[in-house]
């Protein structure tokens, strides 16, 4: 069953319900004369709206139609001036108020309660829906905004990082040119200065090296190299004793001396070797140490060498040519290609590239994102003519 049956007095309330119109249909019976004849007609129209209801049919002498045109305006002889107006027959117009009738008792009284309900739910779930997306714009500005300070402040620690590697190469090459004219000498026995240093060195320039008429602005003794399993400077039992530092009145004196020491090499006290060199900062030793044990590998192979300021690393190779290292893991690097295994300390991190790497540009998005798309996707749901009115 389709729809359940109706009764003869549900029949004449919908007939007496319907306007007293004097159109007639296809058989020139209007609706007042329907109503008067309504109670004569009930049982056999009843009858006939349960079988239709019932069966799922509609009897086929109701669906005759009378169709009449209808002048519209312009020219009566054209007939696209004219409209059609069809007249059904009176039984199929009840037979359909009867079935709109039927159709709305089908729905329950509590049911209007429930979409009442659901229509205030939704309405809710929209206005949440649309404080969420204001919240998510503002949001999203404020993300934006950090953004673009994030990229800004990017910038000057990259310009902060580059000021503070000039600054640092600067202060490295002042130093090193504040000790133009110091020079190093290596191996002197301890003690053997007794109480004046100064004395001492001119003695030693004269006896050794053949030189004088240069002047000594001050000399000292650095610290002694400690063993390698040594905590304490000073304390322990040194490897070598500490080296001594001259300061020369000028660059030119000093170079004479180094020059001298260089040319007769063989130079003792007390059966000890004294070698001499230039005085370089400390992190420079530190990476000219770092091919101590190289030069001994190169050197086994017939490859002389030599150590350029501040730490480049020369080849001299057997076909006449030469090579260079700028630094330590360079030289690392290319004496692979030799066979030769060189242990350096890594590279410092490159922060100004770490810095740009980690930077990001983020497309400022525009306002409104999924909260927009949840709204969207509601809507799109809301379309659907049964919940049309939940848009109003």
């Amino acid at each position: 069953m389709f729809l359940s049956g109706v009764t003869e007095t549900e029949i004449i309330d919908v007939v007496n319900g319907c306007k007293n119109k004097s159109s007639t249909d296809c058989f020139d019976i209007d609706m007042t004369l329907v109503k008067q004849i309504i109670y004569s007609i009930v049982k056999p129209l009843t009858y006939i709206c349960n079988l239709s209801f019932q069966t799922g049919t509609f009897p086929n002498k109701m669906k005759i139609a009378k169709v009449i045109p209808i002048h519209k305006n312009g020219n009566k002889h054209i007939f696209t001036n004219y409209r059609p107006v069809s007249l059904l027959p009176q039984p199929w117009k009840l037979h359909f108020l009867v079935r709109y009738h039927e159709r709305n008792q089908n729905i329950p009284d509590g049911n209007y309660g429930n979409f009442e309900t659901a229509k205030k739910d939704i309405k809710g779930m929209k206005e949440e829906i649309g404080q969420l997306n204001l919240r998510v714009g503002t949001a999203e500005e404020r993300i934006a905004e950090t953004e673009s300070r994030d990229i800004e402040l990017t910038k000057v620690l990259i310009q902060v990082l580059r000021k503070q590697k000039l600054l640092e190469e600067k202060c490295q090459d002042l130093k090193s040119r504040s000790r133009r004219k110091n020079l190093r000498i290596y191996s002197v026995p301890e003690k053997s200065e007794e109480n004046n240093m100064v004395e001492f060195i001119y003695k030693f320039l004269n006896e050794k090296l053949g030189i004088t008429g240069v002047c000594i602005e001050r000399a000292h003794r650095a610290a002694p190299l400690v063993t390698d399993g040594g905590t304490d400077r000073r304390p322990g039992t040194p490897k070598r004793p500490g080296s001594i530092v001259v300061r020369f009145q000028s660059y030119v004196e000093k170079q004479r001396v180094l020059q001298a020491a260089w040319t007769k090499k063989d130079i003792r006290i007390k059966d000890s070797r004294i070698f001499f060199d230039e005085d370089f900062p400390a992190q420079v030793y530190k990476e000219r140490a770092t091919y101590r044990q190289v030069r001994k590998q190169l050197y086994e192979r017939n490859i002389k060498t030599r150590i350029l300021y501040p730490a480049k690393l020369k080849l001299f190779l057997s076909d006449g040519k030469s090579t260079v290292f700028k630094d330590p893991p360079t030289a690392a690097e290319g004496l692979r290609e030799f066979g030769i295994t060189m242990e350096s300390s890594p590279k410092e991190p490159d922060l100004e590239a770490t810095l740009q790497a980690a930077g990001w540009e983020s497309p400022r998005r525009g306002r409104g994102g999924r909260a927009d798309e949840l709204t969207s996707s509601l809507k799109t749901l809301l379309r659907f003519p049964q919940l049309k009115w939940t848009l109003s």
